[in-house]
């Protein structure tokens, strides 16, 4: 298309500063980070990234189950403990009876009440290694559950991050997509103006017509990626998001990817699950072979039988002993046997399931660590991207008024310009997600550790209120979250 002549370009140019008053897309920077006006100001609360963690940790359902389940795993101590304690039971039988001695033809039935009471009391002495082994399983099991529970929190954690990152994305490109469709509306009156003087043909409206209406259907999916975002916000962290924003900074980082690889092999807490689930594999082998030793007990029994005649005589008869009684295991059929060979068979699959965990949390470090470097860069390169499309843009823009260049060469370098800007908010909350996919792997993935100032949930006050606990039916505390210093791996009581 040839430049139109000086007297219809200037009208033109005078058509533009008419109807675009307001500036153009492409001065709006995505460091803004503004959300779009989908709400009403007032009702938006801003939330940091950190805020939304500390309210997943303190609410989210998969984390509050977790920590239930780990207080089952606490009441396997107690119940081993109980094979020290001693066992009291209470029987007692009362009722009517007709007992007749049919050799005697000539004595009546008796009707008699039977009344038998006993009391029985059995203490174990020696179980062989019975109990240890199985106060110390059930030691190591709390362990592991204590790790799955970091994973469970360092799960819900991961996603509620990746959640707020999705919203801050979306909501940012939804904001740009509706700056452009505004511009690309001005855009198309302009040409309007324009086709009424003669400065533009037919063509050039229609090519605005399109760009407009394509700029609407990307704007429209927007909306529902926010909308999505959004509800898997409310999902993760259990409350609708208000206002949110990039942190200024980023987590803090190992130096190094080795470095990350060893914290990842000592802390990364489904690593530590599986070593701790091994340790209690091997211990079951010693639990299986105590089937083949004796047992010693103490039974001590109290009783008293009473037989009554009505209106005839009564009699009683109370016994009192105290019995040791060894059992000595000679054959059973081979069970005892066979739970042996399954307790090292069920031993060597926890060594193998030790070793993929420890590929596993190799591999998510390599691949987290890869992403972190490349979003690195990646949020360098468009930014110099964008600024350089910035400028590209507004060089067009005065060369399109002056009719140095067409519609569609605006057009153009405006959707350019839209590219790089959701590129570079894209790269930026690609870089935060993938530094928290590091320190998921690494362990580190923490409120303890990102808020130290946030009260944290205490292992240890359910464990230590129902180890040496004898009686109740009631748990001993409810969900609730204690102010205190997580406990150290592989530490039962502290």
């Amino acid at each position: 298309m040839s430049a139109p002549k000086p007297r219809l370009a200037q009208i033109a140019a005078l058509a533009i500063l008419l109807v675009n008053a307001a500036p153009v897309a492409a001065q709006v920077r995505p460091q803004d980070f503004r959300p779009p006006d989908a709400q009403p100001a007032a009702v938006r609360q801003p939330m940091s990234l950190l805020q939304a963690l500390d309210a997943t940790y303190d609410s989210n359902p998969r984390l509050l189950a977790a920590r239930s389940q780990l207080r089952q795993a606490d009441e396997g101590v107690p119940t081993a403990l109980a094979g020290w304690r001693p066992r009291i039971y209470l029987e007692g039988q009362i009722g009517p009876g007709v007992y007749q001695n049919r050799s005697d033809t000539l004595h009546y039935p008796e009707h008699r009440a039977p009344q038998d009471y006993e009391l029985t009391l059995t203490q174990t002495l020696y179980a062989s290694g019975r109990v240890s082994d199985a106060l110390a399983i059930a030691k190591v099991r709390v362990l592991a559950q204590r790790a799955t529970l970091a994973a469970s929190e360092q799960q819900a954690l991961l996603r509620a991050g990746s959640a707020y990152l999705n919203v801050v994305r979306d909501r940012e490109i939804l904001r740009l997509d509706r700056n452009l469709e505004a511009v690309l509306a001005r855009t198309l009156r302009a040409n309007g103006v324009e086709l009424a003087a003669g400065a533009i043909t037919q063509a050039d409206v229609s090519q605005s017509e399109a760009r407009l209406d394509r700029q609407r259907a990307a704007t429209l999916a927007a909306a529902a990626d926010v909308t999505g975002a959004e509800a898997a916000f409310e999902n993760a962290v259990g409350i609708v998001p208000g206002e949110v924003t990039l942190p200024a900074a980023g987590f803090a980082m190992p130096p190094t990817e080795t470095e990350a690889l060893g914290m990842a092999q000592d802390a990364n807490p489904e690593l530590v699950a599986a070593r701790h689930m091994m340790d209690a594999s091997r211990l079951g082998i010693d639990l299986a072979r105590d089937q083949l030793l004796p047992v010693v007990t103490l039974n001590g029994l109290l009783e008293r039988q009473r037989q009554y005649e009505y209106e005839l005589y009564s009699q009683s008869v109370n016994v009192a002993q105290a019995l040791v009684q060894v059992i000595v295991p000679i054959y059973q059929g081979g069970a005892a046997f066979s739970a042996v060979r399954q307790a090292k068979e069920g031993n060597v699959q926890a060594q193998d399931l030790v070793d993929q965990a420890s590929r596993d949390a190799t591999q998510l470090v390599r691949t987290a660590w890869a992403n972190m470097l490349a979003a690195r860069e990646r949020v360098d390169v468009e930014g110099r991207a964008t600024r350089a499309d910035l400028v590209a843009e507004r060089g067009l823009a005065e060369q399109q008024s002056v009719g140095a260049r067409t519609t569609v060469d605006l057009l153009n370098a405006q959707q350019e310009t839209l590219s790089s800007q959701v590129a570079e908010i894209t790269a930026r909350t690609d870089l935060l997600a993938a530094e928290l996919t590091v320190l998921d792997a690494t362990g580190g993935l923490t409120v303890a550790q990102l808020d130290g100032t946030h009260p944290r949930y205490d292992a240890l006050a359910h464990y230590r209120a129902v180890r040496s606990k004898w009686v109740g039916t009631s748990p001993p505390h409810p969900d609730r979250v204690w102010p205190v210093a997580s406990p150290r791996p592989g530490d039962i009581d502290r």
